[in-house]
């Protein structure tokens, strides 16, 4: 399920995870989202320092630096992922989360 070229190839393609779901940076609406970060409740050096408009010009540039940032951003939210994943199977309600992230994580980021 977490293969381990997944968050590098997915950036590549311009796609990263986010708490609001898939984002596909490289879509034209995001051309002109200068104030806004890959997700909003990330922390990752990417999400702090860089916003969507940026990343996505670098990635029609063909700039490596694209790649290098989404991957980041991605391994980021994995681990962040599971970190809570852990913590909810912990505190017993992992069942009850899972139900309500996995559709969250599935669907289209705006």
């Amino acid at each position: 399920m977490f293969d381990c070229i997944l968050p590098a190839k997915n950036a590549q393609d311009g796609l990263v995870y986010t708490s609001r779901g898939v984002l596909r940076y490289k879509n034209a609406k995001f051309a002109h989202q200068h104030d806004a970060p890959l997700d909003p409740e990330c922390d990752c050096h990417c999400c702090r320092n860089y916003t969507r408009a940026y990343v996505r010009h670098l990635f029609k540039t063909k700039e490596p630096l694209d790649w290098t940032l989404s991957t980041l951003h991605n391994l980021h939210f994995y681990l962040h992922l599971m970190q809570q994943a852990r913590d909810h199977i912990e505190s017993g309600d992992f069942e009850d989360w899972s139900d309500k992230i996995i559709p969250q994580l599935q669907q289209e980021a705006e």
